[in-house]
């Protein structure tokens, strides 16, 4: 399954593969244009991955400070 957002002239991409035991996500966002904010889309990107390990049991740690002192 793929799945493509547009957000302005950005594309965001969900990809699932399945695999023996489960499945592979792999997740793309082609930028195009460096900004101000980036670094802020990016770190929240990295959040919501982290949370959607922790909801399919690869990581028990939801802790936001824990995920913040990981970032610093």
């Amino acid at each position: 399954m793929v799945e493509a957002v547009t957000w302005a002239k950005d594309v965001v991409r969900f990809e699932l593969y399945s695999e023996q035991e489960g499945c592979q996500l792999v997740f793309i966002e082609k930028i195009h244009t460096i900004t101000n904010h980036t670094p802020k889309d990016l770190a929240g990107w990295h959040v919501c991955l982290v949370v959607i390990k922790s909801v399919i049991g690869w990581n028990n740690d939801l802790s936001l400070w824990n995920l913040m002192e990981k970032m610093v």
